[in-house]
């Protein structure tokens, strides 16, 4: 089966901010997921469907360790970066407006 995120992880201030914004953090799939279960009904690894199932409706865990080390910062916040150019200051607008328009960007 796919594993799940260890406990530490569900402690981390990134799961507090997704858990209080759920409107930023769309999860989406292009598969019917009951369908899928459905048509795995029957499947000899029943514990691996079920870990695929409930991967396609929470998401995957990519083995992040969200607490390297003690003096590693919980956030950064690069607000206060100028952006050096007018050029990669309207790249970053029309990837901002593409990303948006597919649903993959919070705005």
């Amino acid at each position: 089966p796919l594993l799940h995120p260890p406990e530490k992880e569900y402690h981390h201030v990134a799961m507090k901010t997704i858990h209080e914004n759920p409107h930023l953090f769309h999860v989406s799939t292009p598969i019917n997921i009951d369908r899928f279960a459905s048509a795995l009904a029957i499947h000899p690894n029943r514990a691996f469907v079920a870990s695929v199932v409930r991967t396609l409706k929470i998401g995957l865990w990519p083995w992040a360790d969200t607490n390297p080390s003690s003096d590693f910062p919980e956030t950064w916040d690069n607000a206060w970066a100028k952006i050096p150019s007018t050029e990669e200051s309207q790249f970053i607008a029309a990837q901002c407006i593409e990303e948006v328009d597919k649903g993959q960007h919070s705005p």
